[in-house]
């Protein structure tokens, strides 16, 4: 809007100027950047608009996410798909800027997918209900050789289920019986 307005005021003043031609391209790159990002798809604007509507209209967050996200990746793949196109038919080096929002849409696309379902498998959990009480802790000191620690690694379970521990140089302890 800013820059529709400076370039109809540039207009006036000098029209044509290049600095005219410039808010005019920045007002037009502006709408379609705009019109771009409503586009239903996840994780763009329109995605998180058609998300809402869904989940509005059904009561189901997972479906509406699950939903939005895979019009992402159906978006993602619709213009990965022109930009190999657009690069292969015509000839077009810009086709390369598509495949790159496609495949970046893509990829984000299905990060939403993959939170929707965490957030379903987990529900209203809090992390103390989902973590141990006592967690395994490597002491500084065994992680630094500079220090005199040698190279930890983190218990592995044997078939016989016997804990043991390669590189803290000590047979049959753990990196967690280290001072």
């Amino acid at each position: 809007m800013v820059a529709f307005g400076a370039a109809v005021a540039a207009a006036v003043v000098d029209p044509g100027g290049p600095i005219t031609g410039a808010l005019v391209w920045l007002a037009v790159m502006n709408a379609v950047l705009g019109v771009f990002n409503l586009l239903p798809g996840a994780p763009l604007d329109g995605g998180r608009v058609l998300r809402a509507t869904i989940w509005w209209r059904t009561g189901d967050r997972l479906r509406a996410a699950t939903t939005a996200a895979r019009s992402g990746q159906i978006l993602g793949t619709v213009l990965l798909m022109i930009g190999v196109a657009e690069l292969i038919v015509f000839g077009y080096l810009a086709g390369l800027w598509l495949m790159l929002l496609g495949w970046f849409l893509q990829s984000a696309a299905h990060a939403e997918l993959t939170v929707a379902g965490l957030r379903h498998r987990f529900g209203d959990s809090r992390v103390r209900e989902l973590m141990t009480r006592r967690p395994m802790a490597v002491p500084h000191s065994a992680c630094r050789p500079e220090a005199g620690g040698t190279r930890t690694t983190f218990p592995r379970q044997s078939t016989r289920g016997a804990s043991h521990d390669i590189g803290t140089g000590h047979p049959g302890r753990t990196s967690a019986d280290l001072p």
